[in-house]
């Protein structure tokens, strides 16, 4: 007999290899010990450090980004005090002064004298004005009605009279004062809010003050995304054409509305043209679409579907199709079309995958509850040496986070039979059971209303089933994060030379799971911990041997939840069923009751907004739905649809 190991000698050998740092040595030490003891001490939890210690890079060491940050906050500390000096240097430096309010006048005796920076001769005796203080402090003068909080972009004065000053704001419009800018008031009725970019006198000409809008004359603003006031533009459209048809000239009426020489042309011809109709605003859509033979859009879905096919480097974008159209010079130059032409070719022949509605749509994500048990199930594959697969099928109860797992050869239908009355005899039997399309569960993907033994098998024991959206596994991330924590601290610390022995070690990772790990959402609780608080009904070996060879389709209900297409369809068991077009690219939840034979859409706006029901729609079968059997029926109500989602 082989002598026996000593681990305490092993585990000794070990703590010295890594206080030498003798890592490699270190690990193979601690992988004899897991070997034979995986409980051995802290044998497990040390590996899988030394495992993670070999893998961890340069650039993740917390010593380098911590001395990185001291330099930046010591760079950043420099900056700062050269900054403050300079500002305390400044404010030393700087006398301060009063304001001059008004000139003062210094008599003097001096003969007249001739300056060459003066053209005028100032005569002797003359009074001079003294020159004005800087005005280095400033206090507020206006009274009335002040500016609203908003940049002022530029400032006009009246040239016939300096008192009457108009500015331009940022976001507020255009104010006028009347008396050097004593006083404020708005003066942009009409442009509604406006963006002044600048003002200013052009020519030299004459502003007429009594009229507030002879100013838009010479401002250049930019409205809000493009709008304007539409009931303004008629009014100014409709007195630019009665002051033409009384016979003033265009540089008249051009002072009189706020509009271009080319805009004052464009509404004569109009009014010439339809009358007072005329000067209402017309469609700015495209008067002429283009149109492009059949044979253009035959040779578009031609090359995209032959696109589609290729075993490498398939794109299939409006780019790839034009360009080979291009180097196959399978259209004239005249006839080729355009990216955006082909992209609405693609999209009126269905085969352009639809962009969501920009944020995430609010998913109807299922809850359980005490009185409602919900499963998640799933399964993931490894590779062993030599090319053999194994499936680990992994089924989670949501409220109290217990595992149940199975080691298999395959992913057929008999299989994920099997591990499911496995569950159901080792966790419990569940109200709903959450699983992903894949056709472990469905069985066929391509047959309509075909309902595969795995959902006969749920039916039979009172089961509901919960299928997630197509190709959205994050949408069952929680047995999904299961699968990644198998294949960390389970697969990846080891090396397997068979199935064989994959499924002798299996019960160590489901041990230390239920007795070790605490999942985030128990607060601090192992899943055997959180098992001995709660009540569950497992499945009996009579019950299992009771189970028919023949299943047939028992009363109960199936959900699906789904993304809605750019057409408003959803797909249910390989069926299209038309929803409504307006919650393209939003979930929507399908609730099918065999002994009723309907279908129900429901939807659910926000997670705020309560789920609404929007149709009900006869779902006929082929074979008779026979009612639950007594045992599995529950002492607790169907769970209301508008408390599930």
């Amino acid at each position: 007999m082989p002598e026996p190991i000593d681990l305490e000698s092993l585990c000794t050998q070990a703590q010295q290899a890594i206080a030498a740092k003798e890592y490699d040595r270190a690990r193979d030490l601690l992988k004899r010990i897991v070997v034979e003891d995986v409980e051995y001490k802290d044998a497990s939890k040390l590996l899988a450090q030394l495992v993670a210690l070999s893998r961890r890079r340069w650039y993740n060491d917390p010593r380098l980004w911590g001395a990185v940050g001291i330099i930046m906050l010591v760079v950043v500390g420099i900056l700062i005090a050269s900054a403050l000096r300079a500002l305390l240097t400044v404010r030393l430096t700087e006398t301060p002064t009063t304001i001059a309010l008004a000139p003062t006048v210094t008599p003097t005796s001096t003969p007249t004298l001739m300056s060459p920076l003066t053209p005028k001769a100032v005569p002797s005796g003359a009074p001079t004005r003294a020159p004005t203080a800087a005005p280095f402090a400033w206090k507020r003068i206006s009274v009335g009605q002040e500016f609203a909080r908003a940049l002022i972009t530029a400032i006009v004065i009246d040239p016939l009279d300096p008192e009457v000053l108009y500015v331009g704001t940022e976001t507020a419009g255009i104010y006028k004062s009347v008396d050097g800018g004593i006083s404020w008031q708005p003066a942009h009725y009409g442009l509604g809010h406006a963006v002044i970019n600048c003002q200013g006198s052009r020519h030299r000409e004459r502003f007429r003050s009594s009229r507030v809008h002879n100013i838009v004359n010479i401002v250049h603003t930019s409205f809000y995304g493009g709008r304007r006031d539409e009931k303004q533009e008629r009014r100014w459209r409709r007195l630019a054409i009665r002051l033409w048809l009384r016979g003033f000239s265009d540089r008249y009426i051009q002072r009189q509305v706020p509009r271009s020489l080319g805009w004052l042309d464009k509404w004569q011809k109009r009014y010439e043209h339809s009358g007072w109709d005329g000067l209402k605003s017309q469609s700015r859509c495209p008067q002429h679409t283009p149109h492009y033979p059949e044979t253009v859009r035959q040779v578009v879905v031609r090359v995209r579907r032959k696109l589609a096919k290729r075993k490498v480097g398939r794109l299939v974008g409006a780019r790839a199709i034009e360009r080979e159209i291009r180097r196959g010079r399978l259209l004239p130059f005249e006839q080729r079309p355009s990216r955006a032409t082909i992209k609405r070719i693609l999209h009126e022949n269905h085969l352009v995958p639809y962009a969501r509605r920009k944020g995430s749509p609010c998913y109807p994500q299922p809850t359980p509850t005490q009185d409602y048990i919900i499963q998640a199930m799933d399964w993931v594959a490894r590779y062993l040496e030599g090319g053999a697969k194994c499936y680990a099928f992994h089924s989670l109860d949501l409220a109290i986070r217990d595992l149940s797992q199975s080691l298999r050869d395959n992913k057929r239908g008999a299989t994920a039979e099997a591990h499911a009355l496995e569950t159901w005899e080792n966790l419990s039997i569940p109200h709903a059971i959450q699983i992903d399309n894949d056709a472990a569960w469905c069985g066929s993907l391509k047959t309509a209303r075909y309902f595969s033994r795995f959902v006969r098998l749920a039916l039979w024991f009172g089961i509901e089933l919960i299928f997630i959206p197509v190709a959205e596994p994050e949408h069952n991330g929680d047995v999904e994060r299961i699968n990644g924590l198998w294949g960390q601290q389970f697969w990846d610390l080891r090396h397997f030379d068979s199935r064989t022995q994959v499924r002798r070690s299996t019960p160590q990772f489901v041990k230390w799971y239920r007795t070790r790990y605490e999942p985030p959402s128990l607060d601090e609780q192992t899943p055997a911990e959180a098992r001995q608080q709660v009540m569950r009904r497992r499945l009996t070996p009579a019950e299992r041997q009771a189970i028919p060879k023949q299943l047939p389709l028992t009363a109960g209900r199936i959900h699906f939840i789904r993304l809605v297409d750019p057409e408003g369809n959803i797909r249910v068991l390989h069926e299209v069923w038309h929803g409504d077009q307006r919650l393209a690219g939003q979930y929507v939840w399908e609730t099918l009751t065999l002994h009723e034979q309907r279908l129900r859409i429901y939807h659910r706006r926000s997670a705020q907004a309560r789920p609404r029901l929007l149709k009900v729609l006869r779902y006929t079968l082929d074979e008779p739905v026979v009612p639950l059997q007594k045992q599995f029926k529950r002492f607790e109500r169907r769970r209301n649809m508008f408390t599930m989602l």
